[in-house]
Order: C-alpha cells, then sequence, then structure tokens
C-alpha cells in the first residue's frame, strides 16, 4: 500500500507541473541586423516550440543589453543574435556549434548566444528548412539548455547536432521537447519563480513595515 501511494503521489506532482502555466520573458537584441520577417519568424518559431511545452513567452526587442524598454531583472532571458562576423569560439563543444547558453543561477538574467552565421549556411547548403525556422529551433534549445542542464539527447531538439532528419521536423513545426523534457523543464522554471518569490517577500514584508 506504501509503494502505491508513493507511485501515486509523484504521479499526481508530474500532473502538477505538467498542468502548471509558466512564462518566461525573452529580452532579444540583433547586432546581426537581421531583416524583419527573418527576425520575426523566428520568434514566433521559438515562441511556437515553447509554447508546446506549456511555456508561454513575452517578447522585448532591445537596442542592447543595457538599452530595453523595462530593466533587466534576474528571471530574464537575454537573447542576443550574433553578427555574421562572430562564428563560435574553438573553445565550445562543437565546430558546428550554431549557440550557447550561459545560466545566471539567480544572480544575473539568464544568456543565450545564437551564430546567425553558421545557421544560414546551414540553412542554404541543406534547403530543409529556413533561416527563420532554424534561428527559432536554436532559441529554444539554447533555452531548454538554461533548466535541463548542459547535456544532450541522441536525438531531436536536444541533441548536439542536428541532422537532416531533424531539419525536415523543424520544417514541418515538429520538433519540439520530449514529454520528459516538457516536465522537468516545467519543474525547473516553477521551482526557480518559487525561490525568486521567496528571496522578494522578506523585501517587500521591510518595505510595509516602513
Amino acid at each position: 500500500m506504501e509503494r502505491l501511494a508513493t507511485v501515486a503521489f509523484i504521479f499526481a506532482g508530474i500532473l502538477h507541473v505538467a498542468g502548471a502555466q509558466t512564462t518566461i520573458v525573452v529580452k532579444l537584441y540583433d547586432p546581426a541586423h537581421l531583416e524583419q520577417h527573418i527576425l520575426r519568424d523566428a520568434e514566433n518559431e521559438a515562441a511556437y516550440i515553447l509554447r508546446s511545452a506549456g511555456l508561454g513567452t513575452v517578447w522585448v526587442n532591445c537596442m542592447s543589453p543595457a538599452i530595453c524598454p523595462d530593466p533587466p531583472l534576474v528571471s530574464d532571458v537575454f537573447v542576443r543574435l550574433a553578427p555574421n562576423s562572430v562564428f563560435p569560439k574553438k573553445n565550445t563543444s562543437s565546430a558546428a556549434a550554431l549557440g550557447r547558453a550561459v545560466a545566471g543561477w539567480g544572480r544575473s538574467a539568464d544568456y543565450v548566444e545564437v551564430f546567425c552565421a553558421p545557421i544560414q549556411k546551414l540553412a542554404k547548403d541543406t534547403g530543409t528548412a529556413s533561416t527563420a525556422d532554424v534561428i527559432g529551433a536554436v532559441i529554444a534549445h539554447e533555452i531548454g539548455h538554461l533548466f535541463l542542464g548542459p547535456q544532450h539527447t541522441r536525438y531531436g531538439l536536444m541533441s548536439a547536432c542536428w541532422s537532416l532528419q531533424e531539419l525536415a521536423l523543424i520544417a514541418r513545426r515538429k520538433l519540439k521537447f520530449n514529454e520528459v523534457e516538457k516536465v522537468e523543464l516545467k519543474r525547473q522554471l516553477l521551482a526557480r519563480d518559487a525561490l525568486q518569490r521567496k528571496e522578494v517577500a522578506p523585501q517587500l514584508s521591510r518595505l510595509v513595515k516602513r
């Protein structure tokens, strides 16, 4: 009976996490100076992939990390679209890297960099998925790393190197987080949000007492 109760409790927790709604603020700046329709389609693709995992997104376009319509918060995710002159550094895990993610660990905003030049080359050489769609998928992939960790899967959205199969799925809007990743992604985001609320509460309490 105890074992059944434990399984039921864990299953109920998974259902709670899976049904919860979470929204992240994505602050994007574009030194790559992409054409507006490419930028718009890339944002839409990233938002679609994240939304399929139950994550809403609010997109804010910034002139730079320091010049945004709203003050930066540690809960924000900054996305930088690197200009064509910038290629992945040699010390990255893969010479074919299309992006990288740097977690702020609650002390600063999370940071994602997308390498537009190799993405454009990949899209042109394969002729499978558009530049905009691949950029959107890379943004979603790197945001996934912020909360799922640095590990990769053998196949799918979180694989280290996308094959023609993954690119074909991107073109059909079918490359998404798997079910396990969806639950873990939302669990990590909910845990982070709860921690931030816990840290903010004493500050608000002190302000009220004053």
